[in-house]
């Protein structure tokens, strides 16, 4: 058996035990039952064994001695031709449960996160669990989505009054600036009076942000500074409106509309980047959608590493048993001639 093209088992091991994953559980499932059963078996006859050799008593001290090197090589022949047959078998059950290895490769460099900080972010009217909560904290829930995208750039900015860039955050670094920095914002009272999405529209593109990801109810005040959007192969921004429509919130003593216009949102960005979310669960899966078709490639290949582990143990399996017949094969041949010589 030409060991050496198997290698590379232990590294790829290590590639799927952080990156992989199965795509039939009931199978998952099956093999690890298999495993753990099978292990479980292959011990208690070990201990067995092991104990018929401890009460073994030979009054020879050379027989005693002999017999124990025969009985723990005995024991090791069926531990590693069990262990080999229960490995077989497990591994080619996960094998058969389509192990997978995923892998990402960043799309782009950089994105822009802009978010209403209107008076309307303050309606509460985005379903999370069994209650509401407002816009603006539904879509803090929705950048936590961004936190970890390794390698990527996110920058926030804050859409009030007069919009301000919140700061950014790179492989996990910079959270609690853009906490603090987004906290000083909104207790600012006035930057509540309208959204300053043209604002925020420029820093992104003073920054040069590969992407931009609006949460707004409406975009349709700032249609110019988003003219081409709509093509088909512009992508750049996308459009999250949280909420219902219909809802209003109380503002300087009044009952006001806080709008959500989705038609208007579609025709200026397109329909394929203008999304609507009325719960926090609808939203993290916009959100997820978005990072995983335009943010991040994800790469998934296929998992040899079970069928060569089943291969290997099979082999394994083989030779014990070879080795055992051949060993039981020469122990009976001598007992035939220590017994002809003993008939003469």
């Amino acid at each position: 058996m030409e060991f050496e093209k198997y290698q590379h088992l232990p590294a790829d091991a290590v590639n799927f035990a952080v990156n992989g994953g199965f795509e039939n559980r009931p199978l998952l499932t099956a093999a690890a039952i298999s495993a753990a059963v099978g292990g479980a078996a292959i011990a208690s006859r070990y201990r067995q064994m092991r104990k018929g050799a401890d009460t073994l008593v030979l009054s020879d001290p050379d027989m005693a001695k002999e017999s124990q090197k025969r009985f723990s090589r005995h024991r090791a022949a069926v531990f590693m031709a069990g262990l080999s047959a229960v490995t077989a078998l497990s591994a080619g059950v996960a094998h058969e449960a389509e192990p997978f290895i995923e892998t990402s490769e960043n799309q782009i460099e950089s994105v822009a996160a802009i978010v209403d900080m209107s008076y309307e972010s303050y309606a509460k009217d985005v379903q999370e669990g069994d209650s509401t909560t407002t816009r603006l904290q539904a879509a803090v829930n929705g950048i936590n989505e961004l936190d970890d995208l390794d390698g990527i750039d996110v920058s926030f900015i804050a859409a009030g009054d007069t919009a301000e860039a919140m700061g950014e955050i790179e492989d996990g670094s910079g959270k609690a600036e853009v906490v603090g920095n987004f906290e000083r914002y909104i207790d600012t009272f006035g930057n509540r009076s309208s959204a300053d999405l043209a604002g925020a529209l420029g820093i992104a593109n003073a920054i040069e942000a590969d992407r931009i990801l609006v949460f707004t109810g409406s975009v349709e005040g700032v249609s110019t500074e988003l003219r081409g959007e709509a093509d088909e192969d512009n992508n750049r921004t996308s459009v999250v409106a949280l909420g219902q429509s219909g809802s209003t919130v109380s503002y300087l003593g009044r009952e006001r509309p806080a709008d959500i216009n989705e038609s208007a949102n579609s025709l200026i960005v397109g329909e394929d980047d203008s999304y609507i979310a009325s719960s926090v669960e609808e939203l993290q899966e916009v959100v997820s959608g978005i990072v995983d078709e335009q943010y991040v490639d994800v790469n998934r290949d296929d998992f040899d590493g079970f069928e060569d582990l089943r291969n290997v143990a099979a082999s394994l399996l083989v030779a014990s048993v070879a080795g055992n017949t051949v060993m039981h094969a020469g122990k009976g041949a001598s007992r035939r001639r220590r017994r002809e010589e003993r008939e003469k």
